[in-house]
């Protein structure tokens, strides 16, 4: 099925759902919805591991060209609330490379080939979606 192997690139394992669905398909297009199994979580502030949750944040990711798709997940984020210290925060995304910067690792992938064919920072921004600042934040 295309949209394991889709989840795949991200690394996510199907045992590691649990939710997942087509909310539409295309021959170019495919929208996923995605919620991940609860897994062990634990206060940043603390370390306290009996932590709830509290919400959910609905996230929208938009990747150009994955598997021969271009591919929409919306993923269903878990908010945690330590009732030790009260601090609030978010399960790890699988989604993005890293939790401070907001791009995926395919996006960066594809900034980063795009750089290679000597485009200029502004072409390569305007074709990936992004600001030139993202662009040379992928440099750094």
């Amino acid at each position: 099925m295309k949209d394991i192997s889709i989840l795949a690139c991200f690394g996510i394992k199907t045992d590691e759902l649990e939710n997942y669905e087509i909310e539409d398909l295309t021959p170019t297009a495919i929208s996923l919805s995605v919620k991940k199994r609860k897994m062990g979580a634990c206060c940043p502030n603390r370390g306290d591991v009996n932590v709830h949750v509290k919400d959910y944040k609905l996230k929208h990711y938009f990747f150009r060209n994955i598997n021969g798709y271009d591919v929409k997940v919306f993923y269903k984020q878990r908010r945690y609330i330590c009732p030790s210290c009260g601090k609030t925060f978010l399960e790890k995304n699988p989604f993005i490379n890293n939790q401070n910067y907001k791009l995926s690792s395919s996006k960066s992938a594809t900034i980063l080939q795009r750089l290679k064919e000597n485009l200029s920072l502004k072409m390569v921004a305007e074709y990936s979606g992004v600001s030139v600042s993202s662009v040379i934040k992928v440099l750094d």
